[in-house]
């Protein structure tokens, strides 16, 4: 089996999901949207956007799963809030933009049975 050649074809065919996304999203001005990188290519599991307060995203997510589609808080809250990650650090220090960041973001799904037609009904509906 050539894993490299099937794992080639899940990372252009995932920043492909990416991109259509992104295009999409461009008319959705209350979304902010991830910064495209020249000097890399990420791996795009899920396209994260960034809503502007933690209840636009609730809203957000409440429109898509009623659109059908299931949504994963892929970041519910920042690791130190896991309690299995929590008791692990080492400073218990404050961290209000990975709380704030947490709050706010949409990781949308980038897999391959995400079509033209998913995005364009998830765009409709944000």
């Amino acid at each position: 089996v050539d894993l490299r050649a099937v794992a080639e074809r899940m990372r252009v065919l995932r920043r492909g999901v990416a991109s259509a996304w992104r295009e999409g999203l461009a008319r959705v001005g209350s979304l902010g949207l991830p910064p495209e990188s020249g000097s890399s290519e990420p791996a795009f599991l899920r396209f994260p956007v960034l809503a502007p307060s933690r209840q636009h995203r609730e809203a957000a997510v409440a429109a898509l799963a009623g659109a059908g589609f299931q949504y994963v808080r892929s970041y519910p809250e920042p690791l130190g809030g896991v309690p299995a990650f929590a008791a692990r650090r080492v400073e218990r220090a404050r961290t209000p933009g990975a709380d704030e960041l947490a709050a706010r973001v949409v990781a949308l799904p980038c897999h391959a049975g995400v079509g033209g037609a998913d995005i364009e009904r998830a765009v409709r509906v944000l």
